[in-house]
């Protein structure tokens, strides 16, 4: 059956719930649109306070491990023996006969 096939006294029903309907969808996916992003903020607000979180905890362990009174060799990545050895003890680092603060 056709949509012009029904009495012309049904016509008014049916427009009206054509509206509702297509008024409803609209409303359902403005609602699901925003809903999308506050989650996407809150989501990006607790990645960033987790990574805060990660970093503190990073520079305590930096600031301990430079703290530490007992030596830390550090060996050359690539092996190469033409470098000296650098050895953190406290807050100073020992190359050979140059010593800097850190």
């Amino acid at each position: 059956m056709a949509f012009s096939t029904y009495a012309p006294d049904k016509l008014p029903e049916l427009t009206s719930t054509l509206i509702g309907t297509l008024l409803g969808a609209v409303l359902a996916a403005a609602v699901g649109v925003g809903l999308s992003y506050y989650q996407g903020r809150k989501t990006e607000a607790t990645r960033v306070q987790y990574l805060l979180e990660s970093l503190i905890g990073e520079l305590y362990a930096t600031r301990d491990r430079l703290g530490a009174t007992s030596p830390m060799r550090v060996p050359d990545p690539e092996g190469n023996s033409e470098f000296p050895r650098i050895s953190l003890v406290g807050n100073l680092v020992n190359r050979g006969n140059l010593t800097s603060a850190l």
